[in-house]
């Protein structure tokens, strides 16, 4: 191998060239010395000696061209191993890529379907709602109405009550004078004297009486005397209907006069023993009987 001699430099004012850089080992080429480059001292060569020189020349050249074959081979081997897997690898890019975008259709269309249903699910939530308002308002009101019955129910048992009680007090009182009253029934047994019933009756009696008498004839109602007789169908007129005497008393206007259907009877509540019933006085005896009246 003949080194290469640098460049003489120019002298002139040419821009300077950039440095020499040696070439690798193998991209290095042997130049071959040319027969003129030989010192002039040396002897010419023969022709054998030519011949062989050629010859060398030719192995050299041949085993370089081998040798470049060889790595020309092994660089088209490579390309193709290289080709065949990037040809592999594109393959199967492209199959991902086919798969992610089957994914990416899917879920697009997964995700406007559930959109869709989300759309319905929120339509039927606020139909619920709305149902369940109105469900809510109408329970409301039938607690309301309810509510009211279940007072008027109350109202009502309580009045019941009462008159339940005002009865059974009304029936303990008319029962009062029959039950130390055992004389036999005579032809008058349906009226009673007022001085022989209770004090609470007596005043009953009193209030049905005066609303009647104010109903058919206006004006000052006269009082009753302490022995005045009392039919029995105005005492039980009075028991049935305690509570309306001053509602009714223009419809009862023949409440103070005897009905047809009256039976009267007298009990002689007057002087003697209680128990000694069996001469009474006259039903027109207006003597009045102190122990009848009410203090």
């Amino acid at each position: 191998q003949v080194e290469e001699l640098s460049p003489p430099r120019m002298t002139s004012a040419a821009p300077a060239k950039k440095p020499y850089r040696k070439a690798p080992p193998e991209h290095r080429e042997l130049r071959l010395e040319s027969p003129g480059s030989r010192p002039e001292q040396e002897e010419p060569l023969t022709d054998a000696e030519r011949m062989k020189l050629l010859q060398q020349e030719n192995e050299e050249l041949r085993r370089r061209l081998a040798s470049a074959t060889r790595r020309t081979e092994a660089l088209e081997r490579e390309l193709e191993i290289g080709q065949d897997c990037l040809e592999l690898e594109l393959g199967q890019s492209r199959e991902e890529l086919d798969k992610f975008k089957d994914k990416f259709r899917r879920c697009g269309t997964g995700g406007w379907d559930t959109q869709r249903t989300n759309q319905e699910l929120e339509d039927k939530l606020h139909t619920l709602i709305r149902k369940a308002e109105r469900d809510r308002k109408t329970l409301d009101w039938e607690i309301v109405e309810l509510t009211n019955k279940l007072l008027d129910a109350r109202n009502t048992i309580n009045r019941l009550e009462e008159l339940n009680e005002r009865y059974r007090l009304g029936r303990n009182l008319a029962g009062r004078p029959l039950k130390g009253n055992k004389a036999p029934l005579r032809s008058d047994a349906g009226r009673r004297g007022m001085p022989e019933l209770p004090c609470e009756l007596q005043d009953m009696v009193r209030k049905h009486l005066h609303s009647g008498q104010e109903a058919s004839s206006p004006g000052p109602a006269p009082s009753l005397a302490p022995g005045a007789v009392v039919p029995t169908s105005v005492i039980a007129r009075v028991l049935e209907k305690p509570e309306s005497l001053l509602l009714n008393s223009a419809q009862s206007g023949s409440a103070g006069h005897p009905l047809a259907e009256d039976v009267f009877v007298h009990v002689d509540m007057s002087g003697g023993d209680p128990g000694d019933s069996a001469s009474p006085p006259a039903p027109s005896s207006p003597s009045p009987q102190p122990n009848g009246e009410c203090h």
